[in-house]
């Protein structure tokens, strides 16, 4: 009987053993469950974090690139994290890492960054670096918080500040143009006021004058608005095959009378056979031009000589006179607008005074030809200026 009741309590311990053995495995099995369900959630959740923040990255990098001003991006010590491509125009490859002041390569720039990160509220600034001028900004980041670094802001104005400086150079050559030619009819209105059409000669003589004061004006006017006409792309060229000895010779009868008036021989030496795709109106106003610059500076009894020929490429036409030349220091200049050499000037005091224009306006219609022209002018053997046009092709026979 003992020995029954002892097997009996022996089974009984084992089944709790078991059911405490089961029950555990059990709980384990859940809390394994459970902690993979936290690891995959964890993960899931980390990988989301970490494609939001790949995608931010990859929208702030977008945003740099869309600017069209150069960013540079900076830590808290000034050293390099981001750049845009604006950026690498104005300054070059600049690594992650590199120093500003190494960058930059200006004390201003580098100046605006101190001022940024020292809590200041630095204003705009103009630097000038390797012949461009800059415009920069500077603004610490983030906004709220503790100060991590600076974004430098820089925009090429060179440009704007070029446009700038032709406007103002514009305005008032047009007053000095006008001054001088306004100032001789005050004074001629004023001459014939006070008495100067009591003589027939004399007042002749004034109105005379006031006749070429008020052609000078107009030539200016008309000069200006043909200038802008063409600069603005809005004179069209109609191109057709014009035999080029032909065209000279329209241009050359023109001028006779002044090249008669001042005893110059006019050669011409442009063979028949040379052709050019031409706007034969434009490009006889380019002639006139190069032609009456000629007769003006050639003295009495020289000579101007139209030259021109062709190759398989190009076709090449040169006006040359045998005046004084012109200086080194004016040949770069001569084509800018209201631009007169010292010569130009002595000569203009004389009477002979031209509006500024006529090489400009040259040079334009040349290019809308695409074509160009310089001038030349050995030492002591006048001027010559240079055209040279693209050949005509030649058609394919069917």
């Amino acid at each position: 009987m003992a020995l029954t009741s002892i097997l009996v309590a022996i089974i009984l311990l084992l089944g709790a053993a078991l059911v405490v053995a089961l029950v555990q495995t059990l709980r384990l099995r859940e809390e394994r469950q459970w902690l993979r369900r936290e690891l995959l959630r964890t993960l899931r959740v980390g990988a989301g974090s970490v494609e939001a923040q790949a995608a931010e990255l990859v929208w702030r990098q977008a945003a740099m690139e869309a600017a069209d001003t150069g960013l540079i991006v900076t830590d808290q010590t000034k050293a390099v994290m981001a750049v845009n491509s604006a950026a690498t125009a104005i300054f070059g490859e600049v690594p992650a890492g590199t120093s500003a002041i190494v960058a930059l390569r200006h004390h201003t720039l580098e100046q605006l960054l101190n001022e940024a990160l020292s809590g200041g509220r630095p204003g705009p600034a103009l630097v000038t670096l390797e012949g461009r001028e800059l415009r920069a900004e500077a603004a610490v980041w983030p906004k709220e918080g503790r100060v991590q670094g600076v974004v430098l802001g820089v925009r090429d104005i060179t440009a704007q500040q070029h446009l700038a400086r032709a406007r103002r150079d514009f305005i008032a050559n047009i007053g000095h143009e006008l001054r001088t030619p306004l100032s001789s009819l005050k004074l001629l209105i004023e001459t014939l006021q006070r008495g100067g059409l009591e003589s027939p000669t004399y007042g002749q003589r004034l109105v005379a004058k006031l006749g070429s004061e008020t052609e000078a004006m107009i030539r200016l006017v008309e000069d200006m608005t043909a200038l802008a006409l063409i600069e603005s792309g809005r004179t069209p060229l109609r191109l057709a095959p014009a035999p080029l000895a032909e065209l000279v010779a329209s241009r050359v009868a023109r001028l006779a009378p002044l090249a008669e008036l001042r005893s110059i021989r006019v050669i011409q030496q442009v063979p028949p056979g040379v052709s050019a795709l031409l706007d034969e109106e434009r490009f006889g106003q380019v002639l006139t031009n190069l032609l009456d610059n000629a007769l003006k500076f050639t003295p009495e009894g020289g000579t101007v000589t139209i030259r021109a020929g062709q190759s398989a490429e190009t076709i090449r036409l040169e006006v040359e006179d045998s005046g004084h030349g012109i200086s080194p220091s004016d040949l770069p200049r001569i084509f800018e607008r209201f631009y007169k050499s010292d010569a130009a000037r002595d000569r203009s005091a004389a009477g002979d005074r031209g509006t500024g224009l006529g090489l400009a306006i040259a040079k334009h219609l040349v290019e809308a030809h695409a074509g160009r022209i310089w001038a030349e002018s050995p030492p002591g053997r006048g001027a010559v200026f240079i055209i040279e046009l693209p050949a005509e092709p030649v058609p394919t026979p069917a």
